[in-house]
């Protein structure tokens, strides 16, 4: 009970994962605070950011919502709410090789898609003032797009005999396509102090807003080699596969100060 009246109404020292309304929050240096997956507002009367501190939104949801009447940044404190890169696509299974006399190679398979990157969350602060001994870094950038696998091999053609030519080399996989990178999340800020929220942003508050880089195209399958036979009477190389293609970069996103007297 000492604990759930202490966060709520009165002042607790943060380096554990929650959802919170008091009238005090601070982030101990070198400490993390998370809103938890189900959470996106935060509701605090003073927040104080200690050095190298973090606070990391809840990316699940798309828009966070900070409501403080006093933000103390001490030094060097981050706001993170950056979306997940996308995981990378798998290789392509290489092609067979059969065992025995004039056997065509088979086709290597097609490396999987790169994961498209999270977008990054928008962050809404409503704040009386803020004031900034250091600098404060707020990151909402999208995620990375993964990279398309790499496409299989082609199989082998075997030899040949004096009865049959040759086997045909497989064709080699396609890469797979290069994911999306993540919209970056919006930035707003509601204050009563907008010309010195404004000024803030010119020196020590720095926002980066980038969208997520594109994933790159896998490398399409090596061709498979023909399988050489007596008197010339060799098979055909297969085709080689093509490249992936890339995905597209991320949205930047926008930073906007509305004046709330």
């Amino acid at each position: 009970m000492w604990r759930l009246w202490s966060i709520i109404f009165g002042v607790f020292p943060f380096c554990a994962q929650a959802q919170i309304q008091a009238e005090k929050i601070i982030v101990d240096k070198g400490c993390v605070f998370k809103i938890d997956r189900d959470g996106d507002i935060i509701v605090a009367d003073t927040i104080i950011m200690k050095d190298s501190s973090s606070l990391k939104l809840n990316t699940n949801k798309a828009e966070n919502y900070i409501h403080v009447k006093v933000l103390i940044i001490e030094n060097n404190a981050f706001i993170k709410g950056v979306g997940k890169s996308g995981r990378d696509g798998l290789d392509g299974i290489d092609g067979k090789t059969f065992v025995g006399p004039c056997y065509n190679g088979s086709e290597g398979k097609k490396g999987s898609d790169g994961v498209n990157g999270g977008s990054g969350t928008s962050l809404i602060l409503y704040v009386n003032e803020v004031i900034v001994k250091g600098n404060l870094y707020i990151n909402l950038s999208g995620g990375n797009g993964g990279n398309g696998g790499n496409g299989g091999n082609g199989g082998g053609g075997s030899p040949g005999t004096n009865h049959c030519k040759g086997g045909d080399g497989g064709k080699g996989g396609d890469g797979g396509k290069g994911g999306d990178g993540g919209n970056a999340g919006n930035l707003t800020i509601v204050s009563p102090k907008a010309s010195h929220i404004n000024n803030l942003l010119k020196k020590s508050v720095h926002v980066l807003l980038d969208g997520g880089i594109q994933g790159k195209g896998g490398r399409g399958g090596f061709l498979g080699k023909a399988g050489l036979g007596p008197g010339q009477r060799n098979g055909a190389d297969g085709k080689a596969g093509l490249y992936g293609t890339a995905g597209r970069t991320g949205k930047q996103g926008t930073i906007k100060v509305d004046l709330n007297p």
